[in-house]
């Protein structure tokens, strides 16, 4: 997965760069996440009342997919003023069950609907471990969306404390260490096998430190949760 700012200044798009592979920098708000439930509950449903909330931004990032192929695009002002701006998202392509592309932000500066339709478009595009992708790929496609909720620090007196804190499979963790920062969503340590001091270790790698420097007092690690959307 690969980690993409939005930035109003800057344009639609700014450099970005691999969420698995390259550290990432990201700014990390210290503020204790909200109810999952009726956090993400808020911040999906409103303005689309008419529709599941879930298909309506699936449906929107297919839509992006499809007219970026025929020149289509969306003006600032075709987008409700009245969306949420939400903490963080990331769209996931799919094809066969074997992954296409994914791309992300860890802060969304844009709002919600606006966000997710430049970001399907990058993953499609811009993921670098991909070719972009070509039309005929659409069929059959499977999107997914992660919303990210706030990121909140784990606190401990002793590194060995943090398989006590983390909870793998239900917690996104993002490290960070100075200028050098790198996360993994939830499923990304279920889905390799990792323990919570693996995943620390992995986590560490991405950001082009040592292995060994989750362990140092200075390094901050923090969890998130997502609220998951799929076709």
């Amino acid at each position: 997965m690969v980690g993409l700012v939005l930035n109003k200044e800057e344009g639609r798009r700014c450099v970005s760069i691999s969420l698995e592979l390259f550290p990432t920098q990201v700014r990390l708000e210290k503020k204790g996440w909200e109810s999952l439930t009726s956090g993400f509950s808020i911040l999906i449903s409103r303005s689309m009342q008419s529709k599941s909330s879930e298909s309506v931004l699936i449906d929107l990032a297919r839509q992006s997919l499809v007219e970026a192929f025929t020149g289509g695009d969306k003006e600032e002002h075709e987008f409700p003023v009245d969306d949420e701006t939400v903490s963080g998202v990331f769209v996931t392509l799919k094809r066969d069950g074997m992954l296409r592309g994914c791309r992300g932000c860890v802060e969304g500066t844009y709002p919600l609907r606006k966000t997710i339709w430049e970001i399907s478009r990058s993953s499609a595009f811009d993921d670098p471990r991909f070719n972009p992708m070509e039309q005929e790929e659409l069929e059959g496609l499977e999107i997914s969306i992660s919303l990210l909720g706030m990121m909140e620090q784990v606190k401990v007196e002793d590194p060995s404390h943090f398989r006590e804190k983390i909870h793998l499979g239900r917690d996104g963790i993002c490290l960070r260490l100075k200028c050098s920062s790198a996360p993994f969503l939830p499923e990304v340590a279920s889905e390799q096998g990792w323990n919570v001091e693996t995943t620390l270790r992995q986590l560490c790698r991405k950001a082009g430190l040592e292995e060994d420097d989750w362990r140092n007092p200075e390094t901050e690690v923090l969890c998130f949760r997502t609220k998951h959307l799929e076709d």
